[in-house]
């Protein structure tokens, strides 16, 4: 190959200095180039009614694109993060994307998902529906649910029922027509 045909790579070096890791990658022109378009579509499709608080700046933008290679928003794809990764050799943990935002470690997929589909109020969880849980960056693949709220006395007689019985587990559901009063 000659020089002028040459690829051009640059080493990137990852470092996490809650574990002090690091991770060598390579990085190539066309990833580069890779990384302004998906530059250009997160700025294009962020929520305008964010809160202050969770809404991504540029830099954090910019930040994001240099450790994944795939669009966030394509329908059919895993947009996996290459980045370090949270557990990874811990198969009794979960996975997740620890990402440095407003000098505080948060979720990166709770920060995409509510940049780009949907506030989430912090009672509010997601869960990935593809096999690439928690380095997957692909919003599509996320589904947002609630823990419902325990009646105090169902919990008492749930721990009641696995004591005697720890074969069998009980859940009860609350009946909407139902309706408690307590006196004081």
């Amino acid at each position: 190959m000659s020089k002028d045909k040459k690829k051009k790579f640059n080493k990137i070096k990852y470092y996490n200095s809650d574990e002090d890791n690091i991770i060598i990658g390579i990085s190539s022109k066309e990833t580069n180039k890779n990384s302004n378009e998906i530059f250009k579509e997160l700025i294009k499709k962020q929520l305008s009614n964010i809160p202050v608080q969770w809404k991504l700046g540029i830099n954090d933008m910019k930040r994001i694109c240099k450790y994944i290679n795939t669009s966030i928003f394509d329908t059919d794809k895993c947009c996996i993060w290459k980045g370090y990764i949270t557990n990874i050799n811990n198969s009794s943990k979960g996975t997740y994307v620890n990402f440095y935002f407003r000098n505080k470690k948060v979720a990166l997929h709770r920060l995409l998902y509510s940049n780009f589909i949907a506030p989430l109020n912090s009672n509010e969880y997601l869960k990935f529906n593809c096999d690439n849980k928690g380095i997957c960056c692909n919003i599509n693949h996320y589904e947002k649910y609630k823990y419902l709220k325990t009646i105090k006395n169902v919990v008492n007689i749930n721990k009641k029922i696995k004591e005697t019985n720890k074969e069998t587990d009980v859940v009860k559901k609350e009946d909407k027509d139902d309706l408690t009063i307590d006196f004081d």
